[in-house]
């Protein structure tokens, strides 16, 4: 509140004539009967988004010890923290470039690109954590983190539904369809609550994480073929362009399964994966002329930047 009544002094410092030339009160009620949903909806559902993330600590805080608390908490952080940075930079432009796609009508081309790149970029890693989630813990965190390794590869599919649909919510406000994001939200919130109550009643905490990763799973999965047909694009490009991207990950996954099978060591399958991951991303940035380009730019940029470092050294 106080930011806003100082930025709101500044602005009427600088520009006081142009509001009192541009602004009416018709023209200020027409502008909140036409937004009224902002409020109406969009404020709920940003309330309830906040409640559902913190109902995991809640529940399991009561029915098992603080070990498992920190176990989710620090399995969620690794998977949400990087994701939620990107995810938020992706969504900022992805609103920008909607609003303008739904102008000139270019929105499903506009969403379906945005779409196929999010899978290309996110299945195939995730796909990996869900073999390998345990391993890679126990190889940095030691062994008494394994089961923290674990809840990462039972959350690994939830998480990349949520990645998925989370940059492409805005969609709904481009759309002015607020009140879908409210239904979903006490869909989430819902769903959530109940998947761990079951959990937590039967005293299986594994079991907890898997309905919530289900439920989580189910709900986002609709939420992401709902934002797409909204958008125009059809189911038939939504199932395609996944199956295509599994397709890619089903020689790995057979690898890492193999070395599962022969009880191969956490050293031994974390070096398979990171290898598996370093061809997947080359063959991606060298298939994909947009991130080529810019991976190339900024190469030669940050080699010009050590050139010039260095010869003022």
């Amino acid at each position: 509140a106080l930011a806003t009544v100082i930025l709101a002094g500044q602005i009427w410092r600088d520009d006081a004539q142009l509001f009192l030339r541009s602004m009416s009160w018709e023209g200020m009620w027409n502008g909140i009967k036409r937004h009224r949903k902002f409020p109406l909806y969009d404020t709920w559902a940003a309330l309830l988004n906040n409640i559902s993330w913190q109902l995991p600590a809640f529940f399991l805080s009561i029915f098992f010890s603080s070990e498992i608390v920190g176990y989710y908490a620090l399995g969620t952080r690794l998977l949400r923290v990087p994701m939620s940075l990107i995810g938020a930079s992706i969504a900022q432009v992805f609103f920008q470039r909607a609003s303008e796609a739904k102008s000139d009508s270019t929105l499903s081309l506009v969403t379906e690109n945005a779409f196929r790149r999010l899978v290309m970029l996110t299945l195939f890693p995730l796909l990996l954590l869900t073999i390998t989630g345990s391993d890679l813990f126990i190889i940095f965190l030691g062994e008494n983190w394994a089961e923290a390794g674990v809840y990462t590869q039972i959350l690994s599919l939830w998480m990349f539904f949520w990645f998925i649909s989370s940059p492409f919510s805005t969609l709904f406000r481009v759309l002015e369809r607020q009140e879908f994001s409210l239904f979903i939200n006490i869909a989430i919130f819902v769903t959530r609550f109940i998947a761990l109550l079951i959990g937590g009643i039967l005293q299986d905490a594994r079991l907890a994480i898997a309905l919530f990763a289900v439920s989580g799973v189910l709900v986002y999965g609709y939420l992401s073929a709902k934002i797409m047909t909204e958008a125009g694009v059809p189911w038939s490009t939504i199932f395609n362009v996944i199956f295509h991207y599994v397709l890619y990950f089903a020689p790995a996954g057979l690898i890492l399964l193999g070395l599962k099978i022969v009880n191969a060591s956490s050293w031994i399958t974390i070096t398979v994966t990171a290898i598996l991951l370093l061809v997947y991303l080359v063959y991606v940035v060298w298939n994909d002329p947009q991130l080529h380009l810019k991976i190339t730019d900024t190469i030669a940029i940050l080699l010009k930047r050590m050139r010039e470092f260095a010869r003022k050294k």
